[in-house]
């Protein structure tokens, strides 16, 4: 897995991969790395979007806040998705805030299950999202900025591995019930 793209995994702030999962990381297998293109440099990346909006189930951590995150995560919810939703304290200020309409209607659905990562401590991905058809892991880069660079893998191993590492995660947080 560091073999096939070095620069990528030397820029990277590993320690936000548990030892547990950095020890498996060869699970990933031959992944793909997605980059955003200059004609998506202020959304979303397509791709992301695209492959968890035609899943089943979707397990998703966000530890960064993006414009189109909340519109995104309620068209999930929407669809009838089986979707959890990990964010963190800043993320949830924001949404509570600007997004309050949104952040109450995907609180409502009974597919969606969202939870507070209340960890200040630890350090953790950018993203990680793993859904029966496909995961995303997006990591900061050593001086703790997301460049929006995902690797994407669709083999079960890698699939069972990012929902084991959202599952660590959402062991350490909370449910959020109502904004």
């Amino acid at each position: 897995v560091f073999e096939k793209d070095t620069k990528f995994w030397m820029e990277r702030k590993l320690d936000s991969i548990p030892y547990p999962f950095l020890s498996r990381i060869e699970e990933i297998g031959d992944y793909h790395l997605i980059e955003p293109d200059l004609g998506h440099a202020f959304e979303l990346i397509p791709e992301f979007v695209e492959k968890m909006s035609n899943s089943n189930s979707v397990a998703m951590y966000f530890s960064f806040f993006h414009p189109q995150s909340p519109e995104f995560f309620l068209s999930l919810a929407e669809k009838d998705i089986d979707f959890s939703l990990i964010i963190n304290k800043p993320v949830l200020e924001r949404l509570e805030k600007d997004f309050r309409d949104e952040t109450a209607k995907i609180l409502e659905r009974e597919n969606t299950n969202v939870f507070i990562f209340n960890e200040k401590e630890i350090e953790t991905p950018a993203v990680i999202a793993a859904s029966d058809k496909v995961m995303f892991l997006g990591l900061f880069d050593r001086n703790s900025r997301f460049d929006r660079q995902y690797i994407m893998n669709s083999k079960p191993e890698a699939l069972e591995w990012g929902k084991a590492l959202f599952s660590y995660y959402a062991e350490m947080s909370g449910k959020l019930e109502s904004i």
